[in-house]
């Protein structure tokens, strides 16, 4: 701990999932604001956490970016340009005028990357949710945390480290599960796979789509889907891409254009949303809605939440899971729905690298059985881990093959 608060730069824990990460990090940031307490009476924030579902992080009280950073003196702050800085990593602006809790999950981050930046004097710790940023916001990210004026310390967990383009200045702390310790299980097995393969070719052609107060999302985006294909796609935080997975699986309607989906030719699929592309949220608790977590899958489904780990927890509440088994969890509920189009926004957040591989070979097997699988990722890894992916790449002029 006197490590950690000693000096600067950025602190790396690792250690596989269920390894105490997560509780070493929280238990760092008490100890800090209990020491801090003890010597002052000031109310700030010595310490501050954020997870890996950073909207939990935000205040919630004022529904606009701008004025959540208002609400921790943004302007005249002693680290304003390295918020402004932050920022840029989610492609946001100060005076943004979008809620906050519409932003896209690695906005959510980012935001909550500044006003921790702004609200913190000591140690800011964070837990995996830079998994959820590109790789050109990682490096920014990174650099604003090791400048020398920042005057604070960064501990850091994260699944794919070996992404990071810089070489961050870490003293390592390295966790590792110990025996009769765990609690929850680790590994995935054996995903069952549903052998059906009557997806069709979808062809998405002029599509315009844009949110109100915002700048146009899509401007006349063509592409064609072909099935039995692994697609990764990945672009710039706040682009678009999960807009794009709203649109095929029918969570939003495009202002102008067309879809088709094999022989029809004028494909509305916001009129029956989910019918044929199931969609798995970046965010998990936007698809956990009943309790206990086993009335959300069909009988015939629990093979598939038994294969990731989840047999043990169904009879529970799904919000009383770590974050990592929320994920799987609402895996196991898209993959449970057997369509034949699958978008899957961001898989193996929170997952390492063991279940990773697991998750990314039974995606191969549905893409081998006639499926459509397209992946939402920033990770190269994962997308080196899938056999022949197509690779996709979501730019403000459109989408491309790379």
């Amino acid at each position: 701990m006197k490590h950690v608060l000693a000096g600067q730069g950025i602190t790396l824990i690792e250690g596989p999932n269920f390894s105490g990460r997560s509780h070493y990090l929280k238990a760092l940031v008490r100890k800090d604001v209990r020491r801090a307490q003890a010597v002052s009476c000031r109310s700030d924030r010595s310490s501050s956490y954020i997870g890996i579902d950073a909207h939990h992080y935000l205040s919630g009280l004022i529904p606009t970016v701008s004025g959540e950073l208002a609400l921790h003196g943004f302007r005249n702050h002693v680290r304003h340009t390295e918020a402004v800085e932050l920022l840029k990593s989610g492609n946001l602006t100060p005076d943004s005028i979008q809620n906050p809790l519409t932003l896209s999950g690695g906005q959510q981050v980012a935001l909550s990357l500044a006003t921790s930046v702004l609200a913190t004097r000591n140690l800011l710790a964070i837990d995996c949710s830079l998994e959820q940023l590109s790789p050109d916001a990682r490096q920014r990210v990174t650099e604003v945390l090791q400048g020398a004026d920042l005057g604070m310390a960064s501990i850091l967990a994260d699944n794919r480290i070996g992404e990071y383009r810089t070489n961050l200045r870490t003293a390592a702390v390295i966790l590792r599960e110990r025996a009769g310790v765990r609690t929850v299980p680790n590994d995935i097995s054996v995903v069952p796979i549903d052998t059906r393969n009557d997806a069709e070719r979808i062809v998405l052609s002029k599509i315009h789509f844009g949110y109100r107060r915002c700048r146009p999302v899509f401007t006349g985006l063509d592409f064609v889907f072909e099935p039995g294909n692994v697609y990764c796609i990945e672009g710039d935080n706040g682009i678009g891409k999960s807009t794009l997975a709203k649109l095929l699986c029918g969570l939003i309607r495009p202002v102008r254009g067309q879809l088709s989906c094999g022989r029809t030719a004028k494909w509305k699929p916001w009129l029956q949303p989910g019918a044929i592309v199931a969609y798995h949220f970046q965010n998990p608790d936007l698809q956990l809605l009943s309790s206990p977590a086993a009335d959300q899958l069909a009988n015939a489904h629990r093979p598939i939440a038994e294969s990731l780990g989840l047999g043990a927890f169904l009879d529970g509440h799904p919000y009383d899971l770590p974050f990592v088994l929320k994920k799987r969890l609402a895996l196991a509920i898209t993959l449970g729905r057997s369509k034949s189009w699958l978008v899957l926004d961001e898989p193996v957040l929170g997952q390492d690298t063991a279940n990773g591989v697991a998750l990314a070979k039974a995606f191969d097997g549905l893409a081998a059985a006639g499926l459509g699988v397209i992946v939402i990722t920033h990770s190269s890894w994962l997308r080196a881990q899938f056999g022949h992916p197509r690779i996709l790449r979501l730019t403000s002029h459109g989408l491309a093959e790379v």
